[in-house]
Formats: C-alpha cells, structure tokens, sequence
C-alpha cells in the first residue's frame, strides 16, 4: 500500500497545485448500522462513518484530504479538534469539531503564504506556521504575528508544553518558542522532513533528517537531553517489530505518549499504535486496500480485524481517537475507536525502554 509520508518543507510549498482527494464512503460491509453524528464504537472495534455528513455545509472531508502537504490537524487541550486544508481556497478556513460531532468554522486566514502547520495552545488559541514564522489565530479577531525573536525558515508547530512553551519543527531542528523568544532544544540544521508530536506532560517525539520508522523517533523529556525511543516487542501474529514500522503521522495521547498510523515496509498491513513508556499497543489493524470495498461508513468492525482501509491521521477527540484522511489508493470512509483510557482492549506489545520518559 502505498503512502505520501509527510515531505519537506519545501515539497509542500511545490505541492499548493496538486488537487485534493476527497472522502468518499465505500459500499457494502456489516456490522451495527450507525445514523448521524460521531459514532459510538464499542471498546475494541472501529466504527466506519462519513465525516462530510456531520454537517453538508462544510467540506471537511476536503480539509484532511490524502496530501499531507496541504493537510493539517491537531486536537486542542479544551477537547476539540481542528482541521485546516493549505489548497482549498482563498482565504483559508480552519474548521472546529467538537467532541459531539458539531462542525463549524473556527477561523480564516490570508493565503499570503502556505500554511505548513497548526497546533492548538491553551485557551482555544491555534499557532499556525507559514514560511518566515508563526501566525496566532483565536478565532474571534484577525490573526496576528506570533512573536519569536527567531527568523523561520519553514516552521510547523507540532504542540505545547506544560510551562506554555511552543515546540516547532524547522529545517530538521526542534524549537521552543515562550515569551518571543526561541530556544534550540534538538538537530542539526538541513533540508530534510520533520514530524512530532508533543504529549501533555511536554515531551516532545521527533522526526528528524528524513528519518522514518518508529524506532528513528527522538525523544525530549522536558529539562532532559533527548535520547532515542527504544520499544522492544513485535507486531500481533508475526515476528516483525513495532520499531520498525513505517511512520506516517504523529499525534499526542494526552499525558501518556502519543499515536502512531504506520505501516509495514512492504505495504501490506497499517497499525495504529499508541506508544507510551517502554509499550507500543496495536490499537487497530488494517490489511491490503483490495479489501475495502467491503467496508462501509455506517458500520462497526473489530479493531484487530476489520476490512478497512486505514486513514493517514489519528486525531484524538474526547474519548475518541478518528482516522481521518482518505489514502493514496481508494477512498476511504473516516474511522472512530476509543481512546485508550476509555477502556479500549489493545494487544500490547511491551519491553523495555532505557531512560525512557
């Protein structure tokens, strides 16, 4: 299976022409009939629904379309999420969604410049990055420049830690941005992608210099140097190792480490993994896209077991995580499952994980 990992800063300014893929749910399947709103997943399945019919007057499928370039979400500590598309028009709407399914527009932006990134701060506030700095959107007056006593080349904010500072992702570098001003916390400069995410209690998991499975992750506990992530253990039914899958987005659990859509080297199985300490817990798995015509927006399917094809992004929302984006090969209805501390049963694969925070 085929997949876009998240490129270059570069690669999505160059990308702004490309069209954006929409959501489209797939016929057939079985399972409990779910009707309106977000679905209500029993712990350990996936319940397929269509995030376009939440409400027909935005296109939210379009906003978490399958170009990672032009794609951009993020969950706010207030307990909702946020979806923003760099391609679909001008100006450029971010739109809310509530934990109840309700859909509306948080804000728009000036296409000045292309939207790299969004990351929610306290208070319902969004930093979004864009060539040269940082925006500052609060959704009731027009953005304005977020100070940081730093020039940007290609900034995405991946998140915020517990003292209020901003972690960013620039040219392969890792910054924290408090007061207008920035601080250097991990990388070397170069032109290579980047991916984070930052957990509620401030540490910060990056992709650096192009890197791409789970076990090239960086951690950075706060007021700690970084250190690798080290999980040892093995995916269910197989030998093949939780480390080594394929990263394609990153997004924080709440206090407790962060989520992972990845998938096999040779594109045969995707996983959403939620890693945190020394475990890695398969949350959901995912087979080859030839299968999914069988899966069905309005549909319940086991977790471990199901038809589906996996969406690019995990997005937590309340205690819900969604898989949203549809992929490179086949539309894709978006998935919902419950967050872990709402009693969802995972496989676990655990070990031991050295100075790990």
């Amino acid at each position: 299976m085929a997949r876009r990992k998240r490129g270059r800063a570069a690669q999505r300014i160059g990308a702004l022409g490309a069209l954006v893929g929409l959501l489209v749910g797939c016929s057939g399947g079985g399972g409990k009939h779910e009707t309106k709103g977000l679905p209500d997943p029993a712990p350990g399945t996936v319940a397929a629904f269509d995030l376009d019919g939440l409400d027909s007057r935005f296109e939210l499928q379009r906003d978490v379309s399958d170009i990672p370039a032009l794609s951009h979400v993020t969950s706010g500590q207030e307990g909702n999420a946020y979806v923003m598309d760099s391609g679909s028009g001008q100006p450029i709407d971010i739109l809310r969604l509530t934990s109840t399914g309700t859909v509306s527009r948080f804000a728009s932006i000036e296409s000045t410049a292309i939207p790299l990134g969004l990351a929610a701060l306290p208070d319902g506030v969004l930093a979004v990055g864009r060539k040269g700095g940082l925006l500052r959107v609060d959704g009731h007056s027009t953005p304005t420049v977020l100070p940081t006593g730093h020039r940007f080349t290609y900034p995405v904010p991946i998140g915020v830690r517990p003292d209020g500072s901003l972690v960013v992702l620039d040219a392969d570098q890792v910054w924290s941005v408090k007061d207008g001003r920035t601080t250097l916390l991990a990388g070397e400069p170069s032109d290579g992608g980047s991916d984070g995410a930052v957990d509620g209690s401030g540490t910060t998991y990056a992709l650096l210099d192009g890197k791409t499975t789970i076990a090239d992750l960086l951690v950075i506990p706060p007021g700690q140097p970084p250190h690798a992530l080290r999980v040892i253990g093995h995916l269910p039914g197989g030998s093949a190792p939780v480390s080594g899958l394929n990263v394609y987005a990153l997004a924080a659990a709440g206090d407790d480490g962060f989520y992972a859509t990845a998938g096999t080297h040779d594109g045969t199985a995707d996983y959403l993994i939620h890693v945190h300490g020394a475990a890695a817990d398969v949350l959901a798995a995912f087979g080859a896209p030839d299968k999914a015509a069988t899966c069905a927006a309005g549909h319940r399917y086991p977790a471990l077991g199901n038809p589906c094809v996996m969406p690019y992004f995990a997005l937590p929302l309340g205690d819900r995580v969604l898989l949203v984006g549809q992929t490179d090969d086949a539309a894709t209805p978006a998935l919902a499952l419950r967050a872990p501390a709402a009693g969802v049963t995972n496989r676990q694969v655990r070990g031991t994980a050295p100075g790990n925070s």
